[in-house]
């Protein structure tokens, strides 16, 4: 009899209520499957706004190449139109100089092309020009 309660008594503490020990774990398990579902949904939905973002970036893109493709004629047009003028400034200097040779004129400080200088300056290499036509900007602007 004294075995029987001994071992009434061992067995109720080797006794694990599994159950209750497992409890936070599937507690936990339950809250990271939630959570999961909830990342799950999210990113579906980041997916369709990416998507439709793509769709809308695309049409703005296409809407505004035109313009885009105007803006680099009207920016070749001007490079055009500086490179014209720099030729031409080029040529106007270049028979300043001639004529103020011509003319005897030898202080530098008395040139007239230095007025020129602090407007633009002059470039190392000379071009020689011919008679260059001066522009007129019905040639670069329509």
């Amino acid at each position: 009899m004294v075995h029987e309660k001994v071992s009434s008594e061992f067995s109720a503490l080797c006794k694990l209520d599994v159950e209750q020990k497992l409890q936070p774990v599937l507690t936990s398990v339950d809250d990271m499957l939630a959570r999961l579902e909830e990342l799950e949904t999210i990113l579906t939905f980041a997916k369709q706004d990416r998507q439709e973002s793509d769709k809308v970036m695309k049409s703005i893109a296409r809407d505004l190449k035109q313009d885009v493709n105007d803006l680099c004629a009207k920016i070749d047009g001007i490079e055009s139109l500086v490179g014209h003028i720099t030729n031409n400034l080029d040529a106007l200097e270049e028979n300043i100089c001639k004529y103020e040779h011509e003319m005897g004129v030898t202080d530098g400080s008395s040139k007239v092309s230095q007025m020129f200088i602090p407007l633009f300056k002059k470039t190392p290499e000379k071009k020689s020009t011919n008679n260059t036509e001066m522009f007129k900007t019905e040639n670069y602007f329509k």
